[in-house]
């Protein structure tokens, strides 16, 4: 809970898979077929701190249940991933091991999909936006600001999309925003990181699940909430290539006592 650790281990199964990919392409997929990153969350006053991180690829998980533990169950649990970040990890550093392959493939030709996952509250849009300076490189600059930057570094054109998926409606984010040229509308075509920096700001005052203020803070909820899906069409040398980033949806906070999958609503089930 206070660390929003993903569903998902980087296990034997997974290694031995990549080897076997790698075999297949003779040797130049650099990228696992899931190279999971865990950022762990500081624990907020009211919460217990129950996730100790061994080292960059292993955190041990504890029972926040009070008493003693059943004879036949341990109290702590633990998990093996791609990479840990401690809590502090910085905007910067996380950034850097995100992007460490990523980079390197998308300039080899290969798509990318990059997934926020996690509960409601523990930092998924905080890892991926931040705080955005928009050009200004703020320390607090998330993924996505830091990405632009780095995207032109070897791509004169970028296009960017932005959809929001929920759970009975779609939102095409540009297509509904005023953006000025012939190109306004699905996507929308950038030449300079300013211009990507422009259409990051669309898409931020013009999301309804990325509720921000004017100060940049994050709003109260939504009760539009729905997928945040954003494309990079990346034109290089080659064929384009195509960078996704999902800031899914966190699952809800349950009341502990009686609340059941079947009497959520879709969207929180």
């Amino acid at each position: 809970q206070s660390s929003g650790i993903m569903a998902a281990s980087y296990s034997d199964d997974t290694r031995a898979l990549s080897e076997e990919l790698n075999a297949l392409g003779g040797g130049n997929v650099s990228l696992e077929p899931a190279k999971v990153i865990v950022r762990v969350r500081a624990p907020l006053k009211q919460e217990p701190s129950i996730v100790v991180c061994h080292d960059s690829h292993q955190l041990e998980v504890a029972d926040p249940r009070q008493g003693p533990a059943p004879a036949s169950q341990s109290r702590t649990r633990q998990f093996d991933f791609y990479s840990v970040m401690p809590s502090r990890a910085t905007q910067e550093e996380v950034y850097e091991q995100y992007s460490s392959a990523l980079l390197e493939n998308i300039q080899r030709g290969f798509d990318v999909l990059t997934l926020a996952l996690g509960p409601m509250g523990c930092g998924k849009t905080h890892t991926i936006m931040g705080n955005p300076s928009l050009g200004a490189g703020d320390e607090w600059d998330g993924v996505i600001p830091r990405l632009i930057d780095d995207l032109f570094e070897f791509s004169s054109v970028i296009d960017m999309a932005a959809v929001e998926i929920g759970a009975h409606s779609n939102h095409d984010v540009l297509k509904d925003a005023t953006v000025e040229g012939p190109e306004a509308g699905l996507c929308v075509r950038c030449s300079e990181p300013m211009d990507a920096f422009r259409v990051l700001r669309i898409i931020l005052r013009s999301s309804r699940s990325w509720c921000k203020n004017d100060k940049g803070d994050a709003e109260e909820p939504s009760p539009n909430r729905a997928h945040t899906v954003l494309r990079f069409i990346v034109h290089g040398q080659g064929a384009p290539v195509n960078l996704w980033v999902v800031d899914t949806v966190g699952s809800m906070p349950l009341v502990p006592s009686r609340a059941s999958a079947s009497s959520l609503p879709d969207e929180e089930r």
